[in-house]
């Protein structure tokens, strides 16, 4: 998926989105987030 022309990924396993947003979340929190 797309916004504009960058590209998106929609994940919609809960415990995945639990590992990203806590686990994981030193890798991403220099991204942007809607």
């Amino acid at each position: 998926i797309f916004t504009g022309i960058t590209p998106a990924l929609i994940v919609k396993d809960p415990d995945l989105i639990k590992d990203i947003l806590i686990k994981d979340f030193s890798k991403f929190s220099n991204r942007g987030f809607p």
